[in-house]
């Protein structure tokens, strides 16, 4: 059995684990301990995909300096962290590498473990696991659920126009409470969050081929294309067309690192 690393590139699910409710998008990498049950449900439709790491224990000890696991049988001690622009853009590359040009083994080991390394400063973030039948306080239990909620629609549809007082309606929650719990919940302020799964979103569909990113950018619900290349440049150190070039050669060509930001 293996250790996962599973990247949602598209949907959302809730994961059901040591009696915690975990909210999976597309601006967050879940961690998946072996022999950990679990249960997955789906709160918007048209499901999921998803890409998934396998690492064998001895190999995540070493890469994230655990000299002891956190549980027997465990490697992670959290379900979930915020997934960065320089492991997304990573993890975008390696795919498209895949798919056009099949790795020696020796190069796809290389390459997911330096997006392991990418991802090891999060590893403090995210969501502790809890005990199987551990009690929360109802209050937690709500504020949580608020923020799922939300997740839910924003992830719902990306083009949408939201405002902090009609997301504070539909889960029946004061605009100021929410914006409180969403925040502490995710780590980031809503309009941020949705800038997130937009960005992430459009890089996929760069990966994908995508060629209009005029259409592009309005499909995501940017004002303009200008608008969608300079946020989508400050998130992953360089212009669309940019990535688009780099990942349709990606048989030919490195990741270009330069341009991330550290």
């Amino acid at each position: 059995m293996t250790d996962d690393i599973v990247f949602l590139r598209r949907g959302a699910f809730v994961r059901t684990v040591g009696g915690n409710d975990v909210f999976a998008d597309a601006g967050t990498v879940q961690f998946f301990n072996r022999w950990e049950p679990y249960r997955v449900t789906h709160p918007i439709e048209g499901g999921d995909d998803c890409t998934a790491l396998s690492f064998a224990p001895e190999v995540l000890a070493s890469a994230l300096s655990i000299e002891t696991p956190p549980a027997a049988g465990a490697s992670f001690a959290r379900t979930d962290a915020p997934v960065g622009a320089r492991a997304l853009a990573r993890l975008q590359w390696m795919r498209a590498r895949t798919a056009r040009l099949p790795a020696s083994e020796l190069e796809s080991d290389e390459c997911a473990l330096a997006l392991l390394a990418d991802l090891a400063g999060g590893l403090g973030c995210g969501s502790p696991r809890h005990r199987v039948g551990a009690a929360r306080p109802a209050t937690a239990v709500a504020h949580r659920d608020a923020a799922h909620a939300v997740r839910g629609l924003l992830a719902r549809d990306l083009s949408a126009r939201h405002t902090l007082a009609g997301l504070a309606r539909a889960v029946n929650v004061s605009p100021f409470h929410l914006a409180r719990v969403f925040a502490r919940a995710t780590g980031a302020p809503i309009h941020r969050h949705l800038l997130c799964l937009r960005l992430r979103a459009a890089l996929e569909r760069l990966a994908a081929g995508a060629e209009d990113l005029t259409s592009l950018a309005l499909d995501l619900g940017f004002a303009s294309h200008s608008h969608f290349t300079d946020a989508f440049r400050r998130e992953f150190g360089a212009a669309p067309s940019h990535w688009r070039r780099a990942l349709g050669g990606a048989a030919a060509r490195k990741i270009p690192e330069a341009r991330l930001r550290p």
